[in-house]
């Protein structure tokens, strides 16, 4: 059963309350320059926890880290930047593919922009890809591909595939063989994706996927075949027009939510500062931020109320990037976060919310329809 990425992270971008450290590694040039950068977090970690834990509590807490610096196999075989999180309750180490900068957060919550960068610029999908012998289902993403599922066709339905049907009666029969096998195909699709559903793109035969989509309910499936053809000789051309169709959604929906703000701001009711939108927040009432990947506003977010303290840097380790714990917020009530240097938000803002409550006049509700 697939579980997104989003899923799988959801220890990183929910914990709260507690010390959490969030160390961010830039990768230059291989494990000894990674090394060096961690070391140097370590060092900064351990200045910053003091007065916080207990001499034998700060060792403790980061002897993980510390481990890492003694096994040289695990920095050789990353190929990305580092992300490291630490609480009281765990440790995870990942292999980022997205920008980042070499640095250090401790922090009441872990620092996951980048973290909701790399969600948003790699989704899910999946393709299927269908022969005269069998259909295969594979899981993609923008650095990564793993088969999921081989499905062989029956001797029945691979007869007619091979030869052909030669009146209308063999043709009648070759469609209840192909109603069969792909409702069983259709079944285990729908129990593979129940957690989960990425965009499903296809590729092959047209009169094999003309057969297939009688039966096909899948909920997320692409519009179009991407190709009239496939052979497991095709998949990396295959994966490059996939991976650049997910990016250039992933971009659409960033333009779209950006000219929905902009649509809405003429309404006189969005909020206008950090302020406002935190009080927003609080009140369960935005249900998508905007928040720049390039900016840091430290302070203090008072969850229940709204209230903020800013300060002109990290000054303890109740401290946060106010705009990664609003982000943390509106995830947590179920809405929707999307990052973007700050040269792409309107009027160079770190952040902008679109409020719930907001409704855009029609003709304005039919300009968003259109772009989407």
């Amino acid at each position: 059963m697939l579980v997104s990425k989003k899923a799988s992270f959801e220890r990183i971008l929910s914990s709260h309350g507690g010390v959490h450290l969030t160390v961010y590694l830039e990768n230059r040039g291989g494990a000894v320059h990674l090394s060096a950068q961690l070391l140097d977090a370590i060092q900064k970690a351990n200045e910053m926890l003091v007065g916080v834990l207990s001499n034998a509590e700060r060792k403790s807490f980061l002897k993980p880290l510390e481990n890492l610096l003694l096994d040289a196999r695990v920095f050789k075989n990353i190929s990305g930047n580092v992300g490291i999180f630490r609480n009281n309750t765990g440790f995870r180490l990942l292999n980022i593919p997205v920008k980042v900068e070499t640095t250090c957060f401790l922090a009441t919550s872990f620092h996951v922009k980048p973290v909701l960068s790399w969600l948003q610029s790699d989704q899910d999908c999946l393709l299927m890809g269908v022969s005269s012998e069998a259909a295969y289902l594979y899981l993609l993403g923008q650095n990564s591909l793993k088969i999921v599922e081989t499905f062989l066709f029956p001797d029945s339905l691979k007869h007619y595939y091979s030869k052909g049907f030669q009146n209308l009666r063999e043709a009648r029969e070759m469609a209840t063989h192909e109603d069969a096998a792909f409702s069983v195909l259709n079944d285990r699709i729908n129990n593979i994706t129940a957690q989960h559903k990425p965009r499903l793109f296809l590729a092959g035969d047209t009169s094999i996927l003309k057969g297939m989509e009688r039966s096909l309910t899948y909920c997320n499936t692409h519009s179009a075949s991407i190709s009239d053809t496939f052979s497991t000789s095709e998949i990396s051309t295959l994966c490059t027009q996939i991976r650049a169709s997910a990016a250039n959604e992933a971009d659409r929906l960033l333009k779209l939510s950006i000219f929905e703000y902009e649509l809405m701001q003429n309404t006189g009711r969005m909020p206008e500062n950090i302020f406002q939108i935190s009080k927003a927040v609080a009140q369960q009432r935005v249900s998508k931020l905007l928040v720049a990947s390039d900016v840091s506003i430290f302070g203090k977010l008072h969850e229940q109320s709204g209230s903020l303290i800013i300060n002109q840097s990290d000054i303890d380790h109740e401290d946060d990037d106010l705009l990664d714990d609003l982000a943390q917020s509106v995830l947590r009530q179920g809405g929707n976060v999307l990052i973007a240097p700050r040269d792409q938000i309107p009027m160079g803002r770190s952040v902008l919310a679109i409020l719930k409550d907001t409704d855009p006049p029609l003709a304005q509700q039919q300009a968003v329809f259109n772009i989407a």
